[in-house]
């Protein structure tokens, strides 16, 4: 809401064309037809509001159905490549490598690219970036930014001069009315005649309501909201229909608007994605109803409901249960099906395989929680151990790092997904996650300087070499389960495999080189490299792909000691899946 408030106010003002002397004049009549507007738009909104949850309240009150859980999807399996088959692969450092003369890759399989993505956030890419439009685009995004700070800052002095004049008109008609007053010397009592002489003017009481700050933390990160508008606490023993629904109805009063409005402020001050604000209400419920109680969890589910996500609520053996709705084929948890969305539950402490009596009403606008992360979250820093990895041809090209601990463990409760039937996007939505500012602040500078004055292919070369000296390692010794890493992840385990390494590597070309990656998965036995698109004078030789009139050549970050173009022998002829990154 605040946001379409915005919206209105930057639109208005792009209609007239302010100065500080043109601002003056008439800023009062817009200021009140202004305000009048937005009064309405407020009453509007919360009218809509209201009927909503009146709505939903009396639908929670009556319909209830029971519904059976899906066996969970299976855990990925690990890549098939050992530890022992990557070492033996590895071509020694001391060893010139020549790669093939324009050889085309032949797959005889499927070049695959993300076309079908129901999430709203991942988009195909065909076509080579075209960086000069890119670049025109964000200087006239920078120019219309200046232009609307200009017409905010000139209507913000117009205001301020305005708000001063009526001060001083208004200390003047005080000071006439003083001098025209006649204060007798003595009190005459009241009279008929004058019955209001002995009456003292009341003064207007306004009351407001005492802060009272609720403290939680949230991935090491301290956050509060305000709880004093707050006179009437939750209470829901037993999770029955009739007692939901009034628990609705009493979170849907204006004692609980400030506490949904905090939630949202915390959400845009800490860029929380979908998962990361989820986690953040349901911390906050916690500390201020009690661990996984049904008022901690109701609360949860009706601020995240109020926040526009789509929300059921359900119960299974006297425990409430909230059920978060998405496109996501989350591993590894039973879902359940509706209409075309998967909802899986919140709840740590519930039999989660048992049938749920649960409402299935959709609420007003409702959106499916997304597991795409479009920003880093802004987390306090808690630092780790310095890593520091060595290149695997030239010693000298080493990396230090410090990853904070605290976005470790974001990343550490994220649950590992696809989207519909694409197997492909469980590796895209983590390698289309920009890297933690942090992390570009240490390494960015010293790895530029390192590439300053090469060409794209040697770019490219050097860190192909700086990833062969990562440590390989199945996920299956680390955590008994397949597990890709987000880009930050593998800076922080001592160990990590091959879709860890690809996802890393794309991110620092794409952000050092500027040159467009595509993932590439080989079938049988399993493995996951990278293809990175040269144009034909970069001077590049060897395996490629040809998508559409680009080629991409096989760059593996995981096959040590490779050049450019050089496909571990062990997946030559696998079936392959390609997706192009952003």
């Amino acid at each position: 809401m605040k946001n379409y408030h915005r919206i209105l106010w930057i639109t208005a003002l792009a209609v007239f064309s302010f100065t500080p002397a043109r601002a003056q004049e008439g800023f009062d009549d817009f200021s009140k037809e202004w305000d009048e507007f937005m009064k309405d738009t407020d009453k509007e909104w919360e009218a809509f509001r209201d009927e909503c949850n009146r709505e939903f309240a009396d639908l929670l009150e009556q319909s209830w159905k029971e519904f059976a859980p899906e066996k969970p999807m299976p855990q990925p399996k690990d890549m098939g490549l050992r530890r022992e088959q990557v070492l033996e692969m590895a071509i020694p450092p001391q060893e010139e490598v020549t790669p093939p003369t324009n050889a085309l890759f032949n797959f005889n399989a499927i070049v695959k690219a993300v076309n079908n993505l129901k999430d709203r956030a991942i988009k195909p890419i065909f076509k080579k970036k075209d960086k000069k439009k890119k670049e025109e685009q964000r200087r006239q995004q920078q120019l219309l930014e200046e232009r609307r700070l200009a017409r905010e800052k000139a209507v913000q002095q117009a205001q301020e001069e305005t708000l001063r004049q009526q001060e001083e008109a208004r200390q003047r008609q005080q000071q006439e009315l003083a001098e025209q007053q006649v204060v007798p010397d003595e009190q005459q009592p009241a009279t008929p005649e004058n019955p209001l002489q002995s009456i003292e003017p009341e003064e207007e009481k306004v009351t407001v309501s005492e802060p009272k700050w609720l403290e939680f933390t949230v991935y090491g990160t301290a956050m509060r909201v305000n709880i004093g508008d707050i006179k009437e606490q939750l209470s829901l023993p037993n999770p029955e229909k009739t007692a939901v629904a009034n628990a609705w109805r009493l979170c849907s009063t204006p004692q609980y608007k400030d506490l949904i409005d905090d939630c949202l402020q915390l959400k845009e001050e800490h860029q929380l994605c979908d998962w990361a604000y989820l986690q953040m209400l349901c911390s906050m419920a916690n500390a201020y109803l009690g661990e996984n109680t049904n008022e901690a969890t109701f609360l949860t589910a009706y601020i995240y409901c109020q926040s526009g996500y789509r929300v059921r609520l359900g119960a299974v053996e006297g425990k409430l249960l909230m059920l978060y709705g998405t496109q996501h084929v989350i591993f590894g948890k039973p879902a359940w099906s509706y209409n075309g969305v998967y909802y899986y539950a919140l709840n740590q402490n519930v039999n989660t395989y048992a049938p749920v009596n649960a409402c299935p009403a959709a609420f007003e606008q409702e959106e499916s929680l997304s597991l795409l992360v479009p920003e880093e979250p802004k987390l306090d820093r808690q630092t780790s151990t310095n890593h520091i990895f060595t290149a695997y041809r030239d010693k000298s090209l080493r990396i230090s790092v410090d990853v904070n601990k605290n976005l470790m463990d974001f990343f550490g409760t994220y649950p590992s997904s696809r989207i519909g039937d694409d197997h492909m996007t469980r590796w895209v939505m983590l390698a289309n996650t920009p890297l933690d500012q942090s992390i570009k602040d240490q390494l960015y500078p010293a790895l530029k300087k390192e590439l300053e004055g090469r060409s794209k292919k040697e770019a490219v070369a050097r860190l192909l070499d700086l990833m062969h000296g990562f440590t390989y390692e199945l996920d299956e010794k680390r955590w008994g389960h397949d597990r890709a890493f987000f880009a930050e992840e593998t800076l922080f385990y001592d160990v990590s495999d091959c879709e860890d390494h690809a996802i890393l590597f794309s991110r620092l070309v794409r952000d050092l080189v500027g040159l467009d990656v595509a993932l590439v998965h080989y079938e049988n036995p399993g493995h996951l490299a990278c293809a990175v698109h040269f144009d034909e004078n970069d001077g590049v030789q060897g395996d490629y792909m040809q998508l559409g009139v680009d080629r991409y050549y096989v760059s593996d970050p995981t096959y040590m000691g490779a050049s450019i173009g050089m496909t571990m022998p062990i997946v030559k002829n696998a079936r392959v899946n390609v997706a192009i990154l952003e």
